[in-house]
């Protein structure tokens, strides 16, 4: 590439590679992503999708870059999730889908054995709220646990985030 990177620069480098595939930019020769790339706290998050990354930028296009201390890694994604979020969540980002559907599963399964155990206890003693909140506690953990196994089993089989 050119002594300064340019956004036609990297969308020409995307172009010819699958959605998903990275490019690494060195700060050599991009010291700053182009303006139109803005800092996201939405995606994979940066130690997950490219460890030692500090921060990650959206572009147009649906470009995603992460920022490490020597570079930038760029990938384009399937589906830009400013124009198509929910093509975004399936295809780009399955994780979300899978850790919610394993966690909402969970959660029903919780609830149900607890309501079966609270319905056994004598009526002073059956407390109405406590399926509901081990459920939602169990769901929650489950789902965030969930959703970093997957995201980092993505990213493990050459799957950017």
């Amino acid at each position: 590439m050119s002594e300064v990177v340019t956004l036609l620069d990297i969308h020409r480098a995307l172009q010819a590679r699958p959605a998903g595939d990275s490019i690494s930019l060195p700060k050599s020769e991009m010291p700053s992503l182009p303006r139109e790339f803005r800092e996201s706290f939405l995606g994979t998050p940066p130690w997950i999708a490219h460890p030692g990354a500090s921060r990650q930028f959206r572009g147009p296009g649906a470009t995603h870059a992460y920022e490490l201390s020597d570079r930038f890694e760029v990938h384009r994604d399937k589906y830009d999730p400013k124009t198509d979020p929910l093509g975004h969540i399936i295809f780009d980002a399955p994780e979300l889908v899978i850790a919610t559907g394993v966690a909402t599963l969970l959660s029903a399964v919780v609830y149900i054995f607890l309501e079966k155990l609270e319905n056994k206890r004598p009526g002073e003693q059956r407390r109405p709220w406590f399926s509901i909140a081990m459920s939602a506690i169990v769901g929650t953990i489950a789902w965030f646990l969930f959703y970093v196994i997957f995201a980092m089993l993505r990213v493990a089989l050459g799957r950017c985030g």
